[in-house]
Parts: C-alpha cells; structure tokens; sequence
C-alpha cells in the first residue's frame, strides 16, 4: 500500500521494549532529512488538508506537546501517524490507555531529561538495529534495566551532559559526540527492583500487544470499595489514596502504582477487572496493618548499633579509600540520619576525615593534570584511534576522569607549544 511518508518500522513492537512515540517521530523526521519540528508541521498540514470532516485538527504545537502522554492531541497525532506510514498499534508506544484514569498532564509520571541504558544501547549497535529510546526509559518509576539489571543512564559518561534528542545523533553524545555507551567497567549494577517496575512492566507489555486498550476511570476505586466491604480482612493503609469530593477526580498514575503496592495485587488486574481482582485479593493474605509514620528509623539493634560504631572509628582512623556517609548508612540498613542521632561525634569527625581526602584527591588530580600536555606522541595517537580513544587512555594512564583530562587537553590545544614548557611530563614520556 502506497504511504504519504516513509514506512520507517517501529521498534519493540509487542513487548515492554517498545519504542516511545516521540524516539519514533524523531528516527522518522531524520530518515525525511529535516528536523522533527519541520516533520510535524509538514505531517499537520498533510493531514488537515487529506481528514475528514470527521477527524480531529491536528495543530502545528503538537512539536510542543508530551507524544508519550494521551489526549485529544495525542490520539489525533497517533491516526495522522498511522495512516502516514501504514503501521499501526503506535497508541502503545504512548500512555493512551490512561486517558481516562489519570489527568491530561503526565509530567510528574514522565522524565523531564532523557535516560538509556548502556547496555542496551550497544546490543542495538552491534545488531545494526536503530538506536531508539524505549517508552519505560521515559517512565519516573524505571530505575534500573530489567534486562540487564543496570543502572540507567542520563549523563554523558564523557563530559556529563544531559541528552537532547532534538538532535539525532545517538549513541553519540549531542555535546561532545563521544559514545553514550561508555565503558563497561562503570555500569553500576542493580540486583534489586523498585516496587512499581512489575506493575509498569506488565503494564506496558499489555498494552503494546493490545494498543486499542483503555482502562475504566472508576476501575481502582470500585476495587477500593470491594475490598472495604470484605469483613475477613483488616485494611488499614499508610495513605489516603482516594481522597472524597464533591465530583470524581482523576487520579495520578504514581498513586496508583501506590496503592497496588500496598493491598499488593497487580496493578493491571485492577485496572482491567476490578472484580476479578477483588475476588482474589483473599487469596493473598489479608492486608498489612502499617501506620503512617514519617520519621526517620533510629531504634537499631544493640549489634546494628555497634557495628555502626565501629564503621565510623575504621573510616576515622585508618584507610584512604573514600566512602560517603550515606553509601555507610546504606550498607547499614539506616537513613544517614541514624549516626547523627546515635553518634553525633563520630559522624562530625567522620565526615571532617573525608572533607581531608577529598582534598587529598583534588590536590594529586591537580598536580597530575599540571603533567600532561600535547607533544608529537599524542598527535599520533589521536590520528590512530581518534581524540575520544586517545584522551581515554591519557585517563586511564593518569588515573584521572576523562572529563578532567578533556578539559585540560582542550585548553592546551588552543595554547602554543611554548607556552606548555611549564609541564614538567608529557603524554609520549609514559609510552
């Protein structure tokens, strides 16, 4: 069948790898050679001379808008788009289904700047696919790759530059165009996931595989009411979560990952059969009783507290690796608040004790980077493996970071080579 534009296939159809709609439109608009915001006033002035008077306006601010949230302008944008390049199911690349459950605005829900995980970002590479931005890296709630159990990512590992897809240039970085991906070495690893990433997975499973799907507006609240009038069960949750008014309101998507965490049923049997689920609510045991209770954990155990104690005397006392107080609290099971309740002392020395370090390590960082400057060595290396390759391994050699020694490499660049007689070593002296 002949398309208006260019059939360009989306990626992770039917699955939670599915593309994100705006990762789509920005692939699609550079395959046209234009920019994304050129792309969509050609595809709005297509589509309102060729709709029916039956179809919806598609404005020229749709470049402007959240394409993963839903709404009339979403719903418009997704018919205009399928019937533009004769693929369908693109409603799952958005958060459509929720249309009538939570507001129009999803911002609280959806990222503000871009994340990725690495890892995939290279398996992508190095199976020629495109290099596209899943609808969950989109998602607040999304923390780690369920894939590959990895932190994501929303830094440059080169220069720390937040992401702008308005330019398509990834893997690459749109500062400094060095790879996204980085090195393997620096993924941190995350066995553990957070509470709402199986409902959100789930969530998005289903409703890339049925696009059509839209969940009841009363469906959680229905639930809420079945629940209550179970007599066999003790229900006392930590938080109002349907508040009483006067008109029924909608409710935010992190609410309702919330409350599905709490009385513990899948947030998707609720949404879609709130009976069904209130039926099987008892078979998972009755719901916990827990009070609200917004003050830090202090109560510790008498071995907790000791071996706190002692964790604090070894980083005062001995050992130049540095590690931060909240990283000591966490490998305690304890807010960072619990040492300064139980051991204000200590935690005032600790942290004077890594104050010290860490001028410890900006003065040798100082003193390695006055070392390094440009000679004929460098030259011929950065012809060899390129500038990228070349100020890591000058990284690696001076054990210092990369964005570090670019800066210093950048300014030299731009000095004569008189002026760099102050180094007393250079690259090609460690070759």
């Amino acid at each position: 069948m002949a398309t208006q534009f260019f059939p360009v296939t989306p990626q992770g159809l039917g699955s939670s790898d599915i593309e994100a709609l705006d990762s789509y439109m920005l692939r699609l608009a550079a395959e046209h050679g234009v920019t994304e915001y050129q792309f969509s006033i050609v595809l709005a002035h297509w589509w309102n001379q060729t709709k029916s008077d039956y179809r919806f306006h598609l404005g020229r601010h749709v470049t402007y808008i959240a394409k993963i949230g839903h709404g009339r302008d979403i719903d418009t944008l997704i018919q205009a788009l399928e019937r533009g390049t004769g693929y369908s199911g693109f409603a799952g690349m958005t958060l459509s289904a929720f249309r009538d459950v939570s507001g129009v605005h999803v911002g609280t829900f959806v990222r503000g700047i871009h994340y990725w995980c690495p890892a995939c970002m290279k398996e992508q590479v190095q199976r020629g696919l495109p290099v596209y931005e899943k609808l969950i890296w989109r998602l607040k709630a999304i923390t780690r790759c369920s894939i590959h159990r990895i932190a994501l990512e929303c830094c440059c590992p080169s220069c720390g530059s937040h992401q702008s897809r308005h330019v398509d240039v990834w893997p690459e970085c749109s500062a400094c165009h060095a790879s996204l991906v980085g090195d393997e070495l620096d993924w941190t690893q995350v066995l553990t996931p957070s509470e709402s990433e199986p409902d959100i997975l789930e969530i998005v499973s289903y409703c890339a595989i049925n696009p059509e799907t839209v969940f009841r507006k009363d469906a959680a609240r229905a639930f809420w009411e079945l629940i209550r009038a179970d007599k066999s069960a003790t229900i006392r949750l930590k938080y109002d979560f349907f508040r009483r008014r006067h008109e029924p309101s909608r409710t935010l998507i992190d609410v309702l990952l919330r409350f599905a965490h709490e009385v513990q049923v899948p947030l998707l049997s609720i949404l879609l059969d709130p009976y069904q689920a209130a039926a099987i609510r008892p078979l998972l045991g009755n719901l916990p009783s827990s009070e609200m209770n917004f003050q830090p954990k202090r109560r510790l155990t008498l071995k907790v507290r000791e071996g706190l104690r002692q964790s604090l005397l070894l980083g005062i006392q001995s050992g130049e690796k540095y590690i931060s107080l909240t990283e000591l609290c966490r490998i305690h099971g304890c807010t960072s608040v619990v040492p300064k309740y139980w051991f204000p002392d200590l935690t005032e020395a600790f942290l004077a004790r890594n104050r010290e370090r860490r001028a410890v390590v900006v003065g040798a960082q100082a003193r390695a980077l006055e070392r390094i400057h440009i000679d004929e060595g460098l030259d011929v290396r950065v012809t060899e493996v390129g500038w990228h390759e070349a100020i890591r391994e000058v990284s690696r050699e001076f054990n210092l970071p990369i964005h570090l020694v670019r800066d210093r490499l950048s300014v030299l660049r731009q000095m004569p080579i008189e002026k760099q007689s102050g180094c007393s070593k250079n690259y090609s002296e460690n070759h």
